[in-house]
């Protein structure tokens, strides 16, 4: 997690950006070593267990500026993500978001911060017992 001395929690957002793209990498590298880049259900597949695990670090502390309405797609994670799915689909980058996470049956990363907010706070409880 980064701190700044100003406590801008959009640098904490841009700094997961690394692992993101390590975990593309990665999902990437296995679809072309056992030839997966043709199939896009598997390449959405490998896409929420390499790409997504890796975007949600400290997702309780950057996702919360975006939760707003109507902000949920601003966040540069996000739209990373998005055009990987775009890619994967093979759709124009013009396309818009919403009919692309509709398409792969994803939701956008926001999504995904409430649930592990909801898993911490009901988890983290247990552990001080």
């Amino acid at each position: 997690m980064v701190f700044t001395k100003t406590h801008n929690v959009a640098a904490a957002a841009e700094h997961v950006l690394a692992p993101f793209m390590a975990g593309c990498r990665r999902m990437r590298q296995f679809a072309s070593e056992h030839r997966l880049t043709d199939r896009p259900h598997s390449m959405l597949w490998l896409a929420k267990g390499y790409a997504l695990p890796a975007s949600m670090y400290a997702s309780q502390i950057w996702g919360t500026r975006y939760m707003k309405q109507g902000a949920e797609i601003d966040c540069p994670l996000q739209t990373i993500y998005m055009c990987l799915l775009k890619g994967i689909l093979g759709v124009k980058r013009t396309t818009p978001n919403w009919s692309v996470l509709s398409e792969c049956g994803q939701e956008s990363l926001q999504f995904y911060c409430v649930g592990m907010l909801f898993f911490v706070t009901s988890w983290f409880p247990q552990l001080l017992t």
